[in-house]
């Protein structure tokens, strides 16, 4: 049985590459001119002669032939070679609790300066050792220290009510007509 010879462009990559093209011929060497007058010229009618420059002959390479085919080796792709495992960077314990109890500050109110002040250590901690965990840290950050100011307002807000209940009772008489006045 005899292999059929593939049609089209396509060579046979177990084939023998074809045979390196001659070199260029050499150029043919011009004698050179007579010796140049010595300078300055005995004579001001003589010019002085010059000669053509010489060039050498440009060198070729053959091109270099490659099979058609050739798998590729690539470790990083399932398939070829042994398989890359990628490990990652652990998280910042400390990160994660400033987040956790910067919204643990939602029900407690008290927790959110705690876990603002957990994210400013976690987030200083992350940045020096490489560790992931940088996005909780700044949540932890980000929401203790609203929650915080909202808390500092809202404490503000109820101190004001009750001085302004307690300075209007001082007008009433009793306790009944500080609520009617409330109502309107």
């Amino acid at each position: 049985m005899t292999t059929p010879e593939t049609p089209g462009p396509w060579s046979d990559p177990t084939s023998q590459p074809p045979p390196a093209p001659a070199p260029w011929p050499a150029p043919q060497q011009v004698p050179p001119a007579s010796a140049p007058p010595a300078y300055p010229p005995s004579a001001p009618s003589e010019a002085p002669s010059y000669s053509a420059p010489s060039y050498s002959a440009p060198t070729y390479s053959a091109p270099t032939y490659q099979p058609a085919y050739q798998a590729p080796v690539n470790p990083g792709v399932p398939g070829y070679g042994q398989p890359t495992y990628v490990i990652a960077q652990p998280t910042n314990s400390m990160a994660l609790a400033a987040m956790i109890t910067a919204l643990a500050g939602l029900v407690t109110c008290i927790a959110f300066p705690i876990g603002a002040i957990l994210g400013h250590v976690a987030l200083k901690q992350v940045r020096q050792t490489g560790e992931q965990g940088e996005g909780y840290a700044k949540a932890g950050i980000i929401v203790g220290w609203i929650g915080t100011g909202l808390m500092i307002l809202g404490c503000g807000a109820y101190l004001l009510f009750f001085a302004a209940i307690f300075s209007s009772a001082a007008t009433y008489s009793s306790a009944l007509d500080v609520l009617a006045a409330l109502t309107f």
